[in-house]
């Protein structure tokens, strides 16, 4: 996707003999920027014996030396190795110009070299060389450690159609505050002693911030994430101006997983990837791919759609084969392909999003196209139709071969091949892989104009394998009004937005989305984390093709701003204090009343706030507390409550809640009742002047008798 193609271009190495030019050897560069040559450029030897004394001349037209080199400038090198460190500087009052400075390590057998500039470039100083022209510079030879700085142009556009372009035309870009762009190569010539060739090498490093790889060079504040797996070495950069879409964890999970699925050779030791920033730059592809390892991809691009534009170029990094005209279809449909199939393997697109890729290669515009012959292209043939043909040569391998081999074992070979991969080479693999009969398709298919089909789960399933579940969850989508119910002592209702406000003590309940996009029941084991904690997590089984909800919640009992996650998908809690509702009203009820009496006092309170309140209401009577009550309030509520109290005083009585002015209540006193009794005279055996009658005598002659008869018993 997005690779930038060079012309086949020559390095000449001549090599001088007592005297005599022996014959020129041309070594050709890839015309492809994917494919590099060999990083070491030696001169050549005559290997007929000659004299002891020997001038061999040599050249590194494109600085193809190797790797990173991150720390100071190339120190002295030994007698077989001419050293290069090509040091970029950011220029950040020039948007779209770099410096960079060449600092070569020149071994003592070297008798004379010469370096040039490249197009696009300025020069502006250089030390222990002799300026031939504007653009090429001569060794003074007294100096083993010469440099020559330049500043160079790295804005570069490109006009892309088709399933890779956007909207915007840059390919290469800097801005203010960073630059992301292919580095300049460094054309060196020179001439040694001795009978060995001298090696050259080369390094990158970067003034200030920055990362570097074999050909792409990022400057700028920027995090670098890592990974080694399957015997490589993934390098991303996340630049401080990016954005990404997807977790770095989660991209170098699809690379590394891609790493052991793909099994095509060609793995690179270390793969280079750069996050493109898209917030002041319209690129014009949504990545490129460059070098053998370097890429870089849009910091929009994610991993959930069968146009992976990570896994595309990575697939990229693993074509070492050279294809000619009639094979140049399988660079980009192999990378569509393999984009898409390994994305379904992963778990991260339905099967149905898999096979509407691959049924882009059926479309209309492609009815002419025949993929062997260039001239026929419409559209982006080589991404559809491409993909497809590449997926149903995949299916016939596997069906033809018991599912014993597949298009790896045919891209492999092609890895494999030292010559340019030609249709007649493409097709004797097809048939030493799968038989004559895949021959025969593979040459219908890439020979003709014939029409190519899709395939359904169950063909699928029965060809690759069965997929496996696929089971994904999601928060409720933002406006839904049934996904998220909070519940408490103020409220219980839903709310349908994704930015959640609660008070203290309120519980919220998630209803997740679980689905199952794969193709065999399986268990999901879903979990709420509150700022990192997991708070709640639940489980069950899923059937193929079903979704389902479960609820996860939590009480938020403290004050404060929540990240709630689910599956990596976040939600905004937000927990504040309940506001303090107001009693605004009294009401008693009767308004007269008689000392003994109850009256009913009604107190009217309002919260008039967007959150939920409370208030503690306390009654008094004549500034006596008789009672409290708390109550809770949803926002923007009105309510009334009511208490009984008792008159035991009479007089003006003062009965209160709140801050509100008191009641006053007159009670009226009780009216005294008294009873007349009518004396009627009761007739007495005797009677006393003392008024004792005659039952007090008899009490006291008892009790008398009584006091005896104990002192008796003692």
């Amino acid at each position: 996707m997005g690779e930038v193609t060079r012309g086949a271009v020559a390095v000449l190495v001549v090599v001088v003999l007592s005297g005599s030019i022996a014959p020129a050897v041309t070594v050709a560069d890839s015309a492809a920027a994917e494919t590099t040559v060999d990083t070491d450029v030696p001169a050549s030897a005559d290997q007929s014996g000659s004299p002891s004394r020997q001038l061999s001349a040599g050249v590194d037209q494109f600085g193809l030396g190797v790797g990173d080199t991150a720390g100071s400038d190339t120190g002295q090198q030994d007698d077989g190795t001419l050293g290069l460190t090509q040091r970029f500087h950011r220029l950040p009052e020039r948007p779209g110009t770099v410096r960079v400075r060449l600092a070569y390590s020149v071994p003592a057998r070297v008798v004379s070299m010469r370096a040039a500039l490249p197009d696009g470039a300025t020069f502006v100083s250089q030390r222990g060389f002799v300026r031939d022209n504007e653009t090429h510079f001569r060794w003074r030879a007294t100096t083993q450690q010469p440099t020559l700085t330049y500043d160079y142009r790295i804005n570069e556009t490109i006009d892309r159609t088709g399933p890779h372009g956007t909207d915007g035309r840059a390919l290469y870009a800097g801005t203010g505050q960073w630059a992301l762009f292919e580095r300049p190569p460094t054309p060196t010539y020179w001439e040694a002693t001795g009978g060995t060739p001298i090696v050259f090498d080369r390094g990158s490093s970067t003034a200030g911030p920055g990362a570097a790889g074999e050909w792409l060079v990022y400057l700028g504040e920027h995090e670098l994430h890592e990974r080694t797996a399957h015997g490589q070495r993934f390098r991303l950069v996340v630049p401080a101006a990016a954005t990404l879409s997807e977790r770095p964890s989660a991209i170098l999970d699809a690379l590394a997983n891609s790493s052991d699925a793909l099994r095509v050779g060609d793995r690179d030791e270390t793969v280079f990837l750069i996050a493109a920033p898209t917030g002041p730059v319209e690129w014009g592809v949504r990545g490129v791919q460059t070098g053998d390892t370097d890429a870089w991809v849009r910091d929009t691009e994610p991993l959930d759609q069968p146009d992976n534009a990570w896994l595309h170029e990575y697939v990229h990094t693993r074509q070492a084969f050279t294809p000619t005209s009639r094979t140049a279809w399988f660079t980009e449909a192999s990378a569509s392909y393999y984009a898409s199939l390994l994305s379904l393997e992963q778990e991260s697109v339905a099967f149905e999003a898999f096979r509407d890729r691959l049924a882009r290669g059926t479309h209309p515009v492609y009815d002419g196209v025949v993929l062997s012959n260039v001239s026929t292209w419409e559209g982006a043939p080589d991404y559809d139709r491409g993909s497809l043909v590449a997926g149903q040569l995949d299916r016939r391998l596997r069906v033809a071969t018991d599912r014993e081999r597949t298009l790896q074992d045919v891209f492999r070979e092609m890895n494999g091949q030292q010559q340019p991969v030609s249709q007649l080479d493409f097709l004797e693999l097809l048939a030493t892989t799968g038989g004559t009969s895949v021959l025969d398709e593979g040459q219908t298919y890439t020979e003709t104009t014939a029409s190519v089909e899709t395939w359904n789960r169950t063909t699928h399933a029965a060809v690759f394998g069965q997929l496996p579940a696929r089971v994904g969850y999601e928060l409720p989508p933002a406006g839904d009004a049934e996904g998220y119910r909070i519940t408490g002592p103020y409220r219980n209702e839903t709310v349908a937005d994704d930015s959640i406000q609660l008070v203290t003590g309120e519980r919220l309940t998630v209803d997740t989305l679980v689905s199952n996009a794969g193709g065999t029941a399986g268990v999901y084991n879903v979990s709420m984390r509150v700022n990192g904690t997991v708070v709640d997590e639940t489980s069950g089984q899923i059937e193929a093709g079903e979704s389902t909800t479960a609820p996860l919640s939590h009480r938020f009992p403290t004050p404060g701003t929540y990240h709630v996650v689910v599956d990596g998908e976040r939600l905004n809690v937000t927990v504040q204090r309940p506001v303090r509702a107001n009693v605004v009203s009294l009401d008693v009820e009767p308004t007269t009343a008689e000392q003994g009496d109850t009256v009913v006092l009604t107190a009217t309170l309002y919260n008039g706030e967007p959150r939920p309140g409370e208030a503690t209401v306390v009654f008094t009577r004549d500034s006596e507390e008789v009672g409290r009550r708390h109550v809770t309030m949803p926002a923007y509520n009105r309510t009334s409550i009511e208490r009984e109290i008792s008159l035991p005083r009479p007089g003006a009585v003062s009965l209160g809640a709140g801050t509100v002015p008191s009641v006053e209540v007159m009670v009226r006193p009780n009216r005294v009742r008294t009873m007349t009794a009518t004396e009627t005279p009761t007739p007495t055996a005797t009677s006393r002047g003392d008024g004792a009658g005659p039952g007090v005598v008899t009490l006291v002659v008892a009790l008398s008798v009584l006091w005896v008869a104990l002192r008796c018993r003692r």
